[in-house]
């Protein structure tokens, strides 16, 4: 936890160097923007035929980065580059869009499915670059289209990469069922 609050207080001191500094209209945007939408699904189809496990375990990495990103943001109400606010602009609780600078999801999303992949010791080393590059790349695409603040990638990519590599060493989404009724919830 420690060394993960360090790296983002460091990218934060970096916020606005970094902002427009990076070439946006290029072809790492556009994958990394994209693969931050499908990463952990691509994933599990890759892995499907193989291990029905583990494919099941990156939609639940996914799953589970997406709904804490999303908590984080709202919670945080960090304004977004866009806005041209500032990086130490809050409005906590605002539902709306302009205010989830942070964490950033697209890149939860990724490196959720990097840190499952890293995690995952039936997954082949080619996949487990790919995944983490891939991850690293919508990092870039999310700062570079001026949507997120380094910091807010930086967090991304630690919150996501946490709760791939928890997910599929550990947790487990459940579903029980009995006598008319039906549980669901998530055990770490």
């Amino acid at each position: 936890m420690g060394v993960a609050a360090a790296t983002i207080a460091l990218a934060a001191t970096q916020d606005r160097a970094t902002q427009g500094k990076w070439p946006a209209s290029n072809a790492l945007t556009k994958i990394g923007n994209a693969w931050g939408l499908i990463a952990p699904l691509a994933l599990a189809g890759v892995r499907f035929p193989e291990d029905r496990e583990a494919a099941w375990r990156y939609l639940e990495a996914g799953a589970l980065a997406a709904v804490a990103a999303g908590v984080v943001k709202v919670g945080v109400g960090r304004a977004r580059p866009e806005r041209r606010a500032g990086p130490w602009r809050f409005r906590p609780g605002s539902l709306r869009d302009a205010w989830h600078a942070f964490p950033s999801g697209h890149t939860s999303f990724a490196a959720a499915a990097a840190g499952a992949a890293l995690a995952d010791d039936g997954a082949p080393l080619w996949l487990k670059g790919a995944a983490v590059s891939l991850a690293l790349a919508t990092a870039y695409a999310r700062v570079a289209k001026r949507r997120h603040w380094l910091s807010d990638v930086t967090a991304g990519l630690w919150l996501g990469g946490a709760i791939g590599v928890r997910t599929m060493k550990d947790a487990r989404w459940w579903l029980s069922c009995g006598k008319g009724q039906c549980n669901a919830g998530v055990a770490f």
